[in-house]
C-alpha cells in the first residue's frame, strides 16, 4: 500500500497486484482505494456485490480505458486491455467486462514520496497496438490531483473511452434526498425521476435543475445517463457531490468536457462517471487531469 499525506488528507493507493488492484478491468496504475479527511471523513466505497453481474472488485477512485479489441482476434490469441495487460481469448465469446481472464499484465513502475506518487505503464505491442501511460498523483491541503498522459507508440490509431469510476460515499451515509450531485455545466436535468438505463422503470435518480438527487436507500442498483445534449463545452468541467446531514462534500474539476455522463449507485454508494473519448494516431499523445477537493463544513 502506498500512502500519501498532506496536513489534512490521507490517500491510500493499492500497488499493482495488491488487492483490490489485482483484477483484469481497472487501470493498475494509481488505483486509489481510500481518501480520509481530517482523520475522520471517509469518501471511498467498494463496488457492491448485489449487482446483476459479478462484482469486478472496484473501489474508490479507479479508472478504466475502454476499447474492446476482442472481435479482432480468434480463440487462442491475445488482445490488449489498455491499462491492464494482454488478455487471452479462450473462446469465440467477445470480451465481457465482469469476467475473469488469463492475462499477461503490462509492467508498471512507480515511485512515491510523502505527497506524490508517479506511475509508468509500459506498452507491450499486440495486434499493432501499443500505448505507454504516465500518471502522477499528488496531495496538497485538502486537494487530490491526478495527472495523466497517454502516448500511442503502436502502428494503429487508438480510439477509446476513459473515465474514473468514482465509487464515492460521504461517511457511509445511506442514499437519501440529503445527497445532491451538482453539475452546473450540464443542461437542466428537469425535476422528474430519471429512467433506468435500458429499461422503462422509474428509479432512484431525480432531476433537480442542473444536477440530481436521490429518493431513498434501496438494495437495488440504480443507473441512468445524465443529459449532456446542447451543453456548451467548458473546462474545467466542475461537479460536486454533497450530503446535507453530514455537512461535507467532494468537488471535482476535470480538465476535459465529458462526451457522456452516467450515474449509478446503491445503498450508500454513488458513482458519477464522466466519460471522455480519446483518439490517438500513431505518435500522438493526450494529457488531462482531475482534481478533487474534499471539504468538511463542520471543521
Amino acid at each position: 500500500m502506498i500512502t500519501l499525506k498532506s496536513n489534512c488528507l490521507r490517500v491510500e493507493i493499492a500497488q499493482p497486484g495488491e488487492h483490490p488492484n489485482d483484477g483484469v478491468r481497472f487501470d493498475r496504475a494509481g488505483f486509489i482505494t481510500e481518501v480520509v479527511l481530517n482523520n475522520e471523513r471517509q469518501f471511498c466505497a467498494n463496488e457492491p456485490k448485489n449487482l446483476v453481474h459479478p462484482s469486478t472488485g472496484g473501489r474508490g477512485l479507479c479508472c478504466e480505458l475502454m476499447l474492446d479489441l476482442s472481435n479482432q482476434v480468434s480463440a487462442g490469441e491475445q488482445y490488449p486491455k489498455f491499462g491492464v495487460g494482454l488478455i487471452l481469448k479462450e473462446t469465440d465469446e467477445p470480451y465481457v467486462f465482469y469476467k475473469k481472464y488469463q492475462i499477461d499484465y503490462f509492467p508498471v513502475e512507480y515511485t512515491a514520496t510523502e505527497t506524490t506518487a508517479e506511475f509508468k505503464t509500459a506498452a507491450i505491442a499486440c495486434m499493432g497496438y501499443a500505448v505507454n501511460q504516465w500518471k502522477r498523483i499528488s496531495v496538497e491541503e485538502n486537494r487530490l490531483t491526478v495527472e495523466y498522459r497517454l502516448e500511442n507508440v503502436g502502428e494503429k490509431t487508438v480510439d477509446l473511452e476513459e473515465y474514473c469510476h468514482n465509487f464515492l460515499t460521504i461517511d457511509g451515509m445511506a442514499i437519501s434526498p440529503d445527497y445532491v450531485l451538482e453539475m452546473p455545466d450540464l443542461p437542466d436535468q428537469g425535476s422528474a425521476p430519471l429512467r433506468y438505463l435500458g429499461t422503462g422503470h422509474e428509479q432512484n435518480l431525480i432531476g433537480c435543475g442542473r444536477g440530481l438527487t436521490f429518493a431513498e436507500a434501496k438494495p437495488d442498483v440504480f443507473e441512468a445517463p445524465a443529459n449532456v445534449s446542447g451543453a456548451e463545452p467548458r473546462t474545467p468541467f466542475v461537479w460536486k457531490l454533497s450530503h446535507k446531514g453530514a455537512r461535507a462534500y467532494v468537488m471535482g474539476e476535470d480538465s476535459y468536457f465529458p462526451t457522456r455522463v452516467n450515474i449509478w449507485g446503491t445503498d450508500h454508494l454513488i458513482s458519477p462517471e464522466f466519460i471522455q473519448r480519446i483518439v490517438l494516431a500513431p505518435g500522438e499523445q493526450a494529457a488531462w487531469s482531475r482534481t478533487l477537493t474534499f471539504v468538511d463544513e463542520l471543521m
